[in-house]
């Protein structure tokens, strides 16, 4: 049987079923009323829709979301409570981006299925496992006429990759128990692709040169902890970090040497690093990012201290330079409490200002704004 729901009615429609679960009575208990959003759904796809192991979000053509379940709930730690009723794009601005928006409207305008591949599109919702990896998730999403044939919704389904390789194991291991299946070779070999797999996650978020972190991570993780943050209150600090004339040591010392010292330099900025959740990444090619999560701007300000401290104790030779005869460093520091109205390219943008003021003050110097927002 299908019910045409309207939000603010489904509660009646849904607690009215006999056999329907608890779990989704409790769920649409939780829905607020978006009047706005019409939708053909039968209750057993919606029950389903909730139950299931992977995650679904049913998108409006506006961008608004209007059904989250549990499993997204666990994924991204948004609950449903606080994203239905909004629109996708302020919890995940880089969709926005040229690349996500164009096959977004492939299905949102064209009526297309489209799929976001983990390979193509590896951010599509920047979620993190419990032992902190980043998901592969696949996005497929599916094309529903809206009532006032407007456009399309979408039906998003994502699927969790990052264990593909864990239920291929599983399913060898059961293997063993068939008569006369000799599985060594294939245990192996697939042992095999688990660690290949695993080193190459590690390399698609590490700098081949410095061996820190790189920008696509750090684009990564600032989405992350710009949305935790958000949602606790508290303070994101970002220092970003560029090596003074560095061109000039490069022309003095060679490119050789110019690779070393940017190793050198890597390696102590990541030293001064002591919480987990502090990131130090290659930003650009003599600059660096560090990103520091409830931290205020005092906090970072002492940080930018004792990365000064820690390049000054390297005395690498810069007989180019014309603030030291040793390799220093120019940071620029912001600091905010992120919310809504702003993104993380706000905070980017502050840091970045900083930075070029403590270049006009003559280098090997640190410059901050007050805290934003």
């Amino acid at each position: 049987m299908t019910y045409l729901i309207q939000v603010d009615v489904a509660i009646d429609i849904i607690t009215s079923q006999q056999d329907s679960s608890y779990r989704t009575q409790a769920y649409m208990k939780t829905v607020p009323k978006i009047r706005t959003a019409v939708t053909q759904i039968s209750f057993a796809s919606l029950q389903l829709m909730e139950l299931l192991p992977v995650g679904v979000c049913f998108l409006q053509h506006n961008g608004i979301v209007s059904f989250w379940n549990s499993c997204l709930e666990e994924w991204t730690n948004i609950s449903r409570e606080e994203i239905l009723g909004k629109n996708i794009f302020s919890y995940f601005s880089h969709l926005n981006f040229q690349d996500y928006i164009e096959q977004l409207n492939q299905t949102l305008q064209a009526g297309k299925v489209t799929v976001f591949s983990p390979h193509v599109y590896p951010n599509f919702f920047h979620c993190l496992t419990k032992s902190l990896r980043f998901r592969s998730l696949q996005v497929t999403a599916t094309p529903i006429i809206t009532t006032e044939n407007i456009g399309f919704d979408a039906l998003l389904c994502v699927q969790d990759m990052t264990n593909s390789l864990d239920i291929c194991h599983q399913y060898l291991v059961d293997q063993k128990l068939q008569p006369n299946f000799d599985i060594t070779d294939c245990l192996q070999i697939e042992e095999n692709l688990r660690q290949a797999n695993s080193e190459l996650r590690r390399l698609v978020n590490l700098d081949g040169l410095t061996e820190i972190a790189n920008r696509r991570c750090f684009d990564a993780v600032i989405n992350l902890e710009w949305q935790r943050l958000q949602r606790e209150k508290m303070p994101l600090s970002l220092i970003l970090c560029d090596l003074d004339y560095f061109k000039s040591y490069n022309d003095c010392y060679g490119h050789p040497a110019g690779d070393e010292c940017l190793r050198q330099v890597a390696q102590a900025i990541a030293r001064t690093c002591k919480r987990p959740a502090d990131l130090v990444a290659r930003y650009g090619g003599e600059e660096f990012a560090i990103l520091l999560p409830n931290t205020p701007l005092e906090g970072a300000v002492n940080f930018a201290q004792q990365i000064q401290q820690q390049i000054a104790n390297l005395c690498i030779p810069h007989n180019n330079s014309s603030v030291s005869n040793y390799v220093t460093l120019s940071m620029g520091i912001a600091s905010i409490v992120p919310v809504p109205d702003y993104s993380p390219a706000y905070l980017i943008k502050n840091a970045d200002i900083s930075l070029y003021a403590a270049k006009n003050q003559g280098r090997n110097t640190y410059s901050y704004v007050a805290p934003l927002g």
